[in-house]
């Protein structure tokens, strides 16, 4: 919170001395850097709105031991590039909810995978991910929940009898 303050508080201060002084090269830096917070402002929240993603469909029944594979895709619509998506599944399963950071350019996508091995048996949420939108100064990042929730079942794990 104490940087967003200072994100205000230095184009006031050279707004403040541009008029006390009347210096050009105040004024340049200080409308250079409202347009930039501006910019920086309204990048993720134009861009966030063009962005759609899905998880693909994983088995529902796993035992202790087995890998649940999952494939995530995150696709960018609109004419404005994403300069920084980060993206977290939204999982209770143990060891689950990786992250990863990537460029999306305009009218492109993006797929990922990710394995976790199931530790403990029980029933589990899967599927949803947030995804962190931010424009190129990592400024002001914008999230948004994307995917279907889903469970599954994680089975103890059998063993053969001879």
């Amino acid at each position: 919170m104490k940087m967003r303050f200072l994100y205000i508080a230095v184009p006031l201060l050279l707004l403040a001395l541009a008029v006390a002084g009347g210096f050009v090269w105040l004024w340049r830096f200080f409308l250079f850097s409202a347009v930039i917070l501006g910019l920086s402002y309204a990048w993720p929240r134009l861009s966030i709105h063009s962005i759609s993603g899905n998880s693909g469909k994983t088995s529902e029944r796993l035992q202790v031991c087995e890998t649940l594979e999952e494939d995530f895709s995150v696709s960018n619509y609109g004419k404005l590039p994403s300069a920084l998506i980060e993206a977290k599944e939204l999982t209770d399963l143990p060891g689950g909810g990786e992250a990863v950071a990537f460029y999306l350019p305009a009218r492109s996508s993006r797929d990922w995978k990710t394995s976790t091995v199931c530790r403990r048996r029980g029933k589990f949420a899967i599927g949803a991910f947030n995804i962190k939108v931010s424009d190129p100064l990592g400024f002001f990042p914008v999230e948004q929940r994307l995917g279907e929730r889903r469970e599954v079942i994680v089975y103890p794990q059998t063993l053969g009898l001879p």
